[in-house]
């Protein structure tokens, strides 16, 4: 007898949108803290559902290249790693949340170490 897929992993179904508290709550405990992976540059945030995570160079880079083809031109080095340390990025979706039809979105921003 074959089994449903959803009998095999379960169901599962798209995370929601998260709330700009929520949002800046996550972004707080996740970029004010150190860099537990040696080869991460940065830190990039989904601002739709709050999936975070640290992202090496490679991951950098394609979020850069993206930045450019959206016409947006960041002033950082991937190769200054204490630059990228004090920038994080935002997506508006991610490999989690993506949705077929929905815009690309990539910004950089700042971080405020005084916070």
């Amino acid at each position: 007898m074959e089994k449903k897929k959803t009998e095999l992993i379960g169901e599962t179904r798209e995370p929601q949108t998260i709330s700009q508290e929520e949002f800046d709550s996550i972004v707080k405990g996740a970029v004010y803290k150190p860099l537990e992976n040696s080869n991460a540059l940065s830190v990039c945030v989904c601002r739709k559902c709050g999936t975070y995570g640290e992202v090496p160079k490679e991951y950098v880079s394609g979020l850069i290249r993206t930045m450019m083809l959206l016409g947006q031109y960041p002033k950082v080095s991937l190769e200054n790693k204490e630059e990228m340390r004090m920038n994080y990025f935002v997506t508006g979706s991610c490999e989690i949340c993506h949705q077929k039809g929905e815009p690309v979105y990539v910004k950089i921003e700042k971080i405020d170490f005084e916070v």
